[in-house]
């Protein structure tokens, strides 16, 4: 397993230096139903180490179409870590009782917790965390959202991802990825432009559809 790990690093560094571009591991690449739970098992590397150290990235396209839907009890709709949070590295999580979504990310000191409100229901969402040793940048439809200043360093983990475990949540989820550097802006508002492979379903509402006030909330 180690001998594995290091070879998908080396692999990864030498693609870096060589293109000059992120790299993409798919967790999710086709439409998947929220309902259903599934377990991503190959061995992601933890970073890229940048001169300014610790750099990763999570991005995808999720779409909620029923907040009441388990209610009363928070769904994971994925995590890199436990499914019940203990170890999360990160995790993105539907708010037990509202329609918020919860980026949760392990420390050195404690877990911290980013929201994202009054998310929208059947609607495509695009998603991009950044983390890097300091903070963590949260992207909505290729808009900054939030900017999360850590109060100790990331605590990455070995486990696996886990999406939707527990029951998961209603709607769906479609090209889950990991990049073990931060996307850059260009990168982020380009994928957030380009539409996922989501079907046929008629009546889809994918980006732009938020007014600007939306990404400050008070």
């Amino acid at each position: 397993m180690i001998t594995e790990v290091l070879i998908t690093i080396i692999i990864c560094l030498l693609l870096w230096l060589t293109l000059g571009s992120s790299i993409d591991f798919n967790i999710v690449d086709s439409i998947k139903d929220g309902k259903d739970s599934d377990v991503y098992r190959n061995a992601l590397p933890k970073s890229v180490n940048r001169p300014d150290g610790i750099e990763f990235s999570y991005s995808g396209w999720l779409r909620i179409d029923d907040f009441t839907f388990r209610l009363g009890v928070p769904k994971v709709i994925f995590v890199k870590g436990s499914a019940d949070l203990s170890t999360a590295c990160p995790a993105l999580v539907i708010d037990s009782n509202t329609n918020t979504l919860l980026l949760k990310i392990d420390t050195f000191g404690a877990q911290e917790t980013i929201s994202i409100v009054s998310v929208p229901a059947k609607k495509w969402l695009h998603f991009v965390v950044n983390v890097n040793q300091e903070a963590v940048d949260v992207y909505i439809n290729g808009i900054l959202y939030a900017h999360h200043i850590l109060s100790q360093l990331p605590k990455q983990n070995s486990a696996s991802v886990l999406t939707s475990p527990d029951g998961g949540f209603a709607g769906k989820v479609v090209r889950v990825q990991y990049h073990p550097q931060v996307l850059t802006e260009s990168d982020i508002l380009s994928r957030a432009r380009e539409r996922p492979p989501t079907g046929n379903e008629k009546d889809q509402i994918f980006p732009p559809y938020f007014d600007m006030s939306w990404f400050n909330p008070s």
